[in-house]
């Protein structure tokens, strides 16, 4: 009986997400781990308040990250790899390199509508993978800098004055290819400008798929938060701090702090206008949230949502 009692008490602990971060594995391609970027993935899912449990092996396709799941009653996610019939709820494959993905999106033939080069690429993942078996697995592509890669291939050719050859691809051909990806093959691409930027981005997608699974289904009245009345705020001030309550991993508390340093979003504007450079932008925010530590990080997300214009971009 208190064995029973003892089970029972795990049981809920675990329905309510008590040992998420137990229960996830990050499983990395062993050559991705020798890169820079790569082993700061490592050293930062290692180095949470909860580190995450990581497993380096040997994957056909190179630069990829693979995560499972394991109920903590079952054993959880510790020595994962060692047991059979798992979910793989993501696989995010990484280009490190992003000409390899633009080399991609070229054309044999001016009549080429389509990416035949990118259609077959996707074609060898979900093959090598059986993903044709896993419909519901989310792919994630990353890449780093292509932006920034687009720009310097095209200020090449222009100082090397070519005038023969096919031109670089474009950065809008670069969107084209993002949205092509997302409608026809359902794989999402998500462009970061640094490795830091990686970084963050895979350590919260790890975060966030081991609270995955102990989440409520969000309903429409679900979409905003149920806020109280802003006491003495105008009718300007209230609407300024409620969008920006709805922002993730600002509160009410610090919705408040912010919008006695900047009243309005107008305001807010002007601070950025006035700031020297993109950097400094970036980093406006960081002590206006009211604590005592810089929160670079949500300076950073306010910053790309006031000035952002990439409706694909995960913030």
């Amino acid at each position: 009986e208190k064995q029973q009692k003892q089970n029972k008490k795990l049981q809920l602990a675990q329905s309510a997400g008590r040992f998420a971060e137990k229960e996830i594995t990050c499983l990395i391609e062993e050559d991705l781990v020798k890169s820079d970027c790569g082993d700061k993935i490592v050293e930062s899912l290692k180095g949470q308040e909860v580190p995450f449990n990581v497993c380096i092996q040997a994957n056909d396709i190179k630069g990829s990250i693979r995560w499972f799941q394991r109920s903590y009653t079952l054993g959880g996610a510790t020595h994962l790899e060692e047991h059979g019939n798992v979910e793989a709820p993501v696989m995010s494959v990484v280009f490190w390199k992003p000409e390899k993905f633009l080399h991609l999106l070229r054309k044999d033939n001016l009549s080429d509508s389509d990416l035949p080069h990118l259609r077959e690429w996707v074609k060898k993942v979900r093959r090598e993978k059986k993903m044709n078996e896993m419909q519901s697995q989310r792919i994630v592509v990353v890449l780093l800098d292509a932006v920034g890669e687009v720009n310097r291939k095209w200020q090449g050719r222009q100082n090397a004055r070519r005038q023969s050859g096919g031109a670089p691809t474009t950065e809008e051909e670069l969107q084209d290819a993002i949205v092509w990806m997302l409608i026809e093959e359902k794989i999402e691409v998500t462009l970061c400008r640094n490795m830091e930027e990686v970084v963050e981005f895979m350590t919260d997608m790890t975060g966030r798929l081991c609270k995955l699974p102990y989440m409520d289904d969000v309903s429409e009245l679900d979409c905003f938060k149920i806020l109280k009345k802003g006491g003495g705020k105008d009718s300007q001030d209230e609407a300024w701090y409620r969008m920006i309550s709805q922002v993730q991993g600002i509160s009410e508390a610090k919705a408040s702090a912010l919008v006695e340093r900047y009243p309005t979003m107008n305001s807010l504007y002007e601070a950025y206008e006035k700031c020297k450079d993109e950097d400094d932008k970036v980093r406006l925010l960081e002590d206006s949230f009211g604590t005592k530590k810089l929160n670079t990080k949500l300076s950073s997300v306010m910053y790309r949502i006031m000035t952002g214009d990439d409706g694909l971009e995960l913030l």
